[in-house]
């Protein structure tokens, strides 16, 4: 039997049974999570190509507890075939999105990866995008096509976070700020001489 006892041994035992999947050589693994339980452990591994995340395709490894290999589960894409050297500016991503939603949009984090839709694949970059619509907070995960500059997936994180109104507040020089507050419970600041945008 095959014995998994760390990250390392995970990514040997894909390596060594590729041909038996079906996996080529694109397909590249890395250990994201390890979790122990009395029964065994579980491997969490994902998927990258050319360096890069594919987004949301993974390989699940578990085992007994004296360490040998019980099940693998795969959830990868076999065959990607894109190019990785596309880049855009934080300022042409908010652009890009502003003109997709139809609204502000300024993100918050970006990272650059692969997202695979009805089985193409598209190199992205993965964004946390925050806007305001009819006083209402709209957070999205968004996944931007580098090379058309569109939308190719998103998912709403929080919407409808309740009415804007003008607050006040004292800084931490004891300088009095303006600021967007959420009526409901909830705060909104904005830094504009910095761009930075805050929710809590």
């Amino acid at each position: 039997s095959t014995i998994v006892s760390s990250a390392d041994d995970a990514i040997k035992v894909l390596n060594k049974y590729r041909q038996l999947m079906n996996i080529g050589d694109e397909v590249e693994f890395k250990v994201c999570d390890v979790q122990t339980a009395l029964e065994g452990k579980c491997f969490m591994v994902e998927q990258y190509y050319n360096n890069l995340p594919v987004f949301g395709r993974t390989v699940t490894m578990t085992t007994n507890a004296s360490n040998h290999l019980d099940s693998i589960n795969l959830n990868i894409v076999r065959n990607i075939n894109v190019g990785t050297n596309g880049e855009m500016t934080e300022d042409e991503i908010n652009s890009a999105l502003s003109s997709h939603y139809g609204i502000t949009i300024k993100i918050t984090e970006h990272t650059k990866g692969i997202f695979v839709s009805e089985e193409k694949a598209h190199l992205v970059y993965k964004c946390t995008a925050l806007g305001q619509e009819n006083d209402k907070i709209v957070i999205k995960t968004v996944y931007l096509d580098i090379d058309s500059k569109k939308v190719v997936a998103d998912v709403e994180i929080s919407t409808g976070l309740g009415s804007m109104t003008t607050a006040y507040g004292e800084d931490v020089f004891g300088e009095d700020q303006v600021f967007k507050a959420n009526k409901a419970a909830l705060y909104f600041l904005e830094d504009t001489g910095r761009n930075i945008k805050i929710i809590e």
